[in-house]
C-alpha cells in the first residue's frame, strides 16, 4: 500500500478487512479503514458490497478496486487522464509481474526503476486471463454480479460484465507496471493447490451464468500503451461468436498447421490495421519488452 501512497496525484486509500495490525497500520499512513460489516461468501467480501461503501465514502469519480499484495508505479496515475479523456464508461484492468519481494521497499528515488529490473529479471507476466486491479467509473459496479474477492473467476467475471452492458474493456497491461507480490496459498486450506475448486471460485462461476462467461483480456475492446489507446476488433468480435472450447485434435491440428502460420505473414498488416494484440510481444518474451532504467514503460 506504500507504493500507492507514492502516487501522484496521492490517491485516497480504503481498506477493508480486520486482521491484526491493519487498524494501526492505516491510522500511521493515514488510510481509511472500513469497518462495516459485509456479507461474506466463503470467508471473503463481495466486490459490489465493497464498492458501495467506498462509493458512500469518497465523492470522487473513478475508483481502483485494486489487491494488497500488488505494487503501482507511476504509470499508473499516466494511464488514467488518457483513458478518462476519451471514454465515460469503462473497465481497465493489469495484469502485473509477478515477483519475489520479501523484504520492505525504501521508496528511495529510483525505485521504480530498480523493481523494474527485477521483474525483467523474474521475467513472469501473469496469465492473459488475471487482472489484480480495475480502475472504473463511479457507479459502475452498482449492478455487477456478486462476485466475491481473493478467489478464481472474480476478474474474468468482471470483464464478462463489462462487454455485457456495453463498456468498454480495456487491458492495460502493455502500458501499466504493476508488480503481484509472490505468495503462497496456505489461508484456502485443502484447496490451495486447486484453487478452482474453492466456494467462493463456484459461487462466482454460478453468479455469472456459468463457465462460457468467464472472458479474459482477449476480449478487451481496447488496449493501453505508453502511446495511448488503441482498439482491438479482434476482441469485440470474440464478445458475439459461440462459445467453444478449442481442446479436440481437429482443432489444434488446424491452430498448428493453418491459423499460426497465417497469423506471422499477416501480422504486418493487422499491426498497421490495430489488429494485432499488443500482449502477444509480452507473453513471448517479456524481458525484451521491459524498458531500460530511466525510460518509459512501454
Amino acid at each position: 500500500m506504500r507504493s500507492w501512497l507514492e502516487l501522484r496525484p496521492k490517491p485516497a486509500v480504503f481498506v477493508f478487512g480486520n486482521a491484526p495490525g491493519t487498524a494501526e497500520y492505516c491510522a500511521e499512513f493515514g488510510l481509511t479503514h472500513i469497518l462495516d460489516a459485509l456479507d461474506v461468501i466463503d470467508g471473503t467480501g463481495k466486490i459490489r458490497d465493497m464498492a458501495a461503501k467506498v462509493e458512500s465514502a469518497s465523492e470522487a469519480g473513478y475508483f481502483c478496486f485494486i489487491n494488497a499484495d500488488i505494487i503501482l508505479t507511476s504509470s499508473m496515475m499516466q494511464a488514467i487522464p488518457a483513458v478518462t479523456a476519451r471514454l465515460s464508461r469503462f473497465l481497465l484492468g493489469v495484469s502485473p509481474w509477478n515477483v519475489d519481494v520479501n523484504e520492505e521497499l525504501t521508496f528511495a528515488p529510483g525505485w521504480e526503476d530498480a523493481l523494474e529490473r527485477r521483474a525483467q529479471a523474474e521475467n513472469a507476466l501473469r496469465s492473459h486471463r488475471a487482472s489484480d486491479l480495475f480502475l472504473y467509473p463511479r457507479g459502475f459496479l452498482a449492478a455487477a454480479p456478486e462476485l466475491v474477492i481473493g478467489r478464481w473467476w472474480t476478474d474474468n467475471g468482471l470483464m464478462w460484465y463489462a462487454r455485457r452492458t456495453g463498456a468498454a474493456l480495456i487491458d492495460g497491461t502493455p502500458g501499466i507496471l504493476a508488480v503481484h507480490q509472490n505468495h503462497t496459498y496456505g489461508h484456502l486450506g485443502e484447496h490451495a493447490s486447486d484453487l478452482n475448486q474453492t466456494a467462493g471460485a463456484i459461487w462466482n462461476v454460478h453468479v455469472i451464468g456459468g463457465r462460457r462467461h468467464i472472458y479474459s483480456w482477449s476480449f478487451a475492446t481496447h488496449y493501453y500503451t505508453r502511446q495511448g489507446l488503441r482498439p482491438y476488433w479482434i476482441g469485440r468480435l470474440l464478445h458475439w461468436l459461440p462459445y467453444t472450447e478449442p481442446t479436440d485434435g481437429m482443432s489444434r491440428v488446424i491452430a498448428s498447421l493453418i491459423w499460426k502460420p497465417l497469423s506471422r505473414i499477416t501480422r504486418p498488416i493487422r499491426t498497421a490495421l490495430g489488429l494485432t494484440n499488443p500482449r502477444f510481444p509480452l507473453k513471448r518474451n517479456e524481458g525484451a519488452n521491459l524498458a531500460g532504467p530511466g525510460k518509459p514503460w512501454r
